[in-house]
């Protein structure tokens, strides 16, 4: 609108979307990059007003991109300089803007994660990195051929090129070499050029109209087909990485992880332990591969074994607050407090979920005696949590082994508000008010807990 009308509003306008843009997601700071197409095709002057009505949107797209370069370098994505060579780096990034073209057209092989290739036994990359730049050359000397006959091809590819190079590993992000999801808007310049010529087909050639048509309803229910075929992927996490090891095979620790992940939390153990030992065979210093390990063998009751490897994740890293949350808990199903609440304290330095920690080290500190500091922690969760019945009940046996019936009968009526069909909430009421000297009162809790199924005296 700005480019055709020449009325400044438009222009904020722009800048205003373009703001929203970047604050919604990283890969927005191309767009300055684009409006240099726009100019190209509008077949505008680049003179210095032309130029300079870019300047906000420069500016903007350094600010953001340098913001999320630097989100990503302390979420520890951004792989070091050093791991690959330039001339390395140059065949993965043509390697990336080759094969996101070919599945365009063959969509093939999709799947959530794409690892870095493997070196041969001479440190040689497979053969398609090496052949990918020169395709990546002949594709961009075929496009600059084509200007002289028409711009379509150049915006086009143009599009495509500028609001992909970021993503092409040129600067290792992550430990996938590609990702199709990064294709969803650079596509649009590869679908330009072709949407341009069939419509001048279906313009100039009415003969072809038929044909046209019915290749597009054979595109049109083959991509439907591939796409209802590869929603049954994204299942669960068990599928999706099913379709990556598939795909992959023995080469990286990623997906058995994940797997493992989503298989130890819906029970199956046995296939969750498999999945971290194949995963440790391939990275043996993963440090949440170690733990992650550890937490399978808790569940299925090897205390030793679970603490062997929340050892050794320690030693691989000893700045994970998960890794000492879950060994506390461990070395408190054991009953070794003390060790139990060194590592809740540890985790909890090191920045642990209080929700986590809060109601496990007070079920520590009132099995280990130490009641008041088992309050101390109820009362900090059930801040947190307030309608959480079982904190209530947690607290409350920690005033009643305090002495401080009052307040334990406080929290017993609260938990037989909440859950009526509570036994042992009326048990401990009962031996409140009998403290408290409301002997009648004892005597109906009792007779409560009893009718509820409660066996003892």
């Amino acid at each position: 609108r700005y480019v055709r009308q020449a009325h400044k509003k438009w222009l904020v306008v722009a800048c205003i979307c373009f703001l929203l843009s970047t604050l919604s997601k990283a890969m927005a700071v191309v767009f300055p990059l684009v409006l240099f197409l726009v100019d190209y095709w509008e077949d505008r002057k680049w003179e210095k007003s032309v130029l300079l009505e870019k300047v906000p949107f420069f500016a903007m797209s350094l600010i953001f991109g340098l913001l999320a370069v630097n989100m990503q370098d302390k979420g520890g994505a951004l792989g070091d300089v050093e791991t690959f060579t330039f001339i390395q780096r140059i065949m993965f990034a043509a390697y990336g803007f080759v094969l996101y073209i070919a599945k365009l057209f063959v969509p093939m092989n999709f799947a959530t994660f794409h690892p870095y290739p493997s070196l041969d036994g001479a440190g040689y990359l497979p053969t398609i990195y090496y052949v990918a730049p020169l395709l990546a050359l002949l594709t961009l000397g075929f496009v600059l051929w084509s200007v002289r006959k028409t711009k379509v091809l150049l915006f086009g590819m143009g599009f495509y090129l500028f609001t992909v190079v970021f993503v092409l590993q040129f600067l290792s992000v992550g430990n996938a070499i590609m990702a199709e999801r990064y294709t969803y808007l650079p596509y649009i310049g590869l679908a330009f050029p072709l949407g341009m010529g069939l419509n001048y087909l279906w313009k100039n050639k009415p003969n072809l109209k038929y044909i046209l048509l019915g290749l597009s309803a054979i595109l049109i229910f083959g991509m439907g087909y591939l796409t209802f075929e590869q929603c049954k992927v994204w299942k669960n996490s068990d599928t999706l990485w099913t379709q990556v090891i598939d795909l992959y095979k023995f080469r990286e620790s990623v997906p058995y992880k994940n797997r493992g992940n989503f298989r130890a939390a819906t029970g199956k153990m046995d296939e969750a332990l498999k999945d971290f030992q194949i995963a440790i065979q391939i990275s043996p210093n993963d440090a949440g591969l170690l733990s992650s390990l550890g937490n399978t063998y808790a569940s299925m009751g090897k205390f030793e074994l679970a603490m062997t490897n929340y050892n050794k994740a320690i030693q691989k890293n000893d700045k994970e607050p998960g890794t000492y949350l879950n060994r506390a808990i461990v070395f408190a199903q054991t009953k070794r407090y003390q060790q139990a609440l060194a590592d809740f304290n540890k985790a909890e330095q090191l920045g642990a979920s209080q929700a986590a920690i809060l109601p496990n080290r007070g079920r520590v500190y009132l099995e280990s005696g130490d009641f008041q500091k088992a309050i101390n922690d109820y009362n900090r969760i059930i801040q947190m949590r307030p309608k959480e019945v079982s904190l209530y009940m947690n607290r409350g046996s920690a005033y009643l082994l305090g002495n401080n019936f009052a307040k334990a009968l406080e929290d017993f009526n609260r938990v037989i508000a909440g859950s009526p069909q509570n036994p042992n909430a009326f048990v401990k009421a009962s031996k409140c008010l009998r403290s408290l000297g409301r002997e009648a009162e004892a005597q109906q809790m009792m007779q409560k807990a009893r009718a509820l199924g409660y066996k003892g005296n």
